[in-house]
This record gives C-alpha cells, sequence and structure tokens, in this order.
C-alpha cells in the first residue's frame, strides 16, 4: 500500500531521520504526547490515470506531508530536506513503483494554543501498486 511506503521512504532518508523524533511520522493526525519534531501524512484516495481510450494501471494520489515542530528553524529545515527528497522521486517500495513526484506547495503556520510551528507540504505521486 502505498501509504506504508511513504512512510518507509521518508524514514529510509537519513538526512530527515536525523531531523526528527525517532520514527515521527504518523498517519493523519498528530499524536498527543509525541516527541517533535515529526512528520504527518495524510493521504486521497489514488485516482487512475487516463490514457486514450480506457484507464492505465497508474493511479495519482495527493498527498500532504505536515511537519510540526517546536521551532521555526526546525520546521523550514525538516521542510526543505523533504521537498528534495520528493520533488521529481521516482523509486521503489515494498513493490509500489513511484513514476513522479511533484511538490506543488508548502503553507507555514503556526498554532497558538499548542505553541507549535507547522508546514504543509501539497505533493501528487503518480504510483503503479503491488
Amino acid at each position: 500500500m502505498i501509504d506504508q511506503s511513504l512512510r518507509s521512504i521518508i524514514l529510509a532518508d537519513s538526512t530527515i531521520t536525523s531531523l526528527i523524533a525517532s520514527n515521527g511520522v504518523y498517519p493523519q493526525r498528530l499524536p498527543q504526547d509525541v516527541a517533535k519534531p515529526c512528520i504527518i501524512y495524510q493521504m486521497g484516495d489514488g485516482i487512475p490515470q487516463l490514457t486514450a481510450g480506457s484507464t492505465s494501471d497508474l493511479k495519482r494520489y495527493t498527498v500532504d506531508l505536515i511537519v510540526v515542530a517546536e521551532k521555526y528553524s526546525q520546521t523550514r529545515e525538516i521542510t526543505q530536506a523533504l521537498i528534495s527528497l520528493f520533488q521529481g522521486l521516482g523509486t521503489t517500495q515494498s513493490g509500489d513503483e513511484v513514476k513522479g513526484c511533484v511538490v506543488h506547495n508548502v503553507f507555514n503556520d503556526f498554532e497558538e494554543t499548542l505553541q507549535l510551528y507547522s508546514a504543509t507540504l501539497d505533493i501528487v505521486i503518480t504510483v503503479k501498486e503491488s
């Protein structure tokens, strides 16, 4: 499944793992009482790619990667490392073939109540799933 492959791709990058808490990659939302900085991934359903006369076995996923940190500088450093990893990515992970990836936008924010900085990366991944 691409969501598990996505997590593995992030955790396999030594630059990113040196910047985040141990195993600090979580699906959907930020768990309570976890070490920071960390990354949250949210995925939309895969849409089959259209080809002439039919659909292909490729799917396009829209993914939000959300970096959460207590310091703005940490947020920016992790964001840049994620952009370097995902922009133009092509790899195979657990049988899923990532055919392409594009980072479209980055939005920065500050959560006043939790006193946490965040950056949301909007990316599109094209995958041939196993």
